[in-house]
């Protein structure tokens, strides 16, 4: 079986440090300049999406974003995963 691509970051004060690893992220940089979905405005958008209604469906689409907190590790985890023994 293949195994599918992954992403893994370690969160030491959960919620309260999401925008620290934001501010700090090496994988992108333009996180920086992160900000929530109720601010976002046509400005932010390329030209041919830049509507309310697009903005309107962006912002109804983020309640369907969510986090996934798992704090178990599986000891058969293939060898090279992050975290495998």
């Amino acid at each position: 079986a293949k195994q599918g691509i992954h992403e893994l970051e370690i969160s030491f004060g959960g919620e309260l440090d999401l925008h620290k690893h934001y501010k700090n992220c090496k994988k992108n940089p333009a996180h920086q300049n992160f900000f929530p979905v109720s601010k976002l405005e046509k400005y932010h958008l390329p030209e041919p999406y830049c509507s309310s209604e697009i903005i309107d469906w962006i912002r109804r689409m983020s309640a369907f974003t969510v986090k996934i907190s798992v704090r178990y590790v599986s000891p058969n985890r293939p060898p090279g995963y992050p975290l495998s023994s």
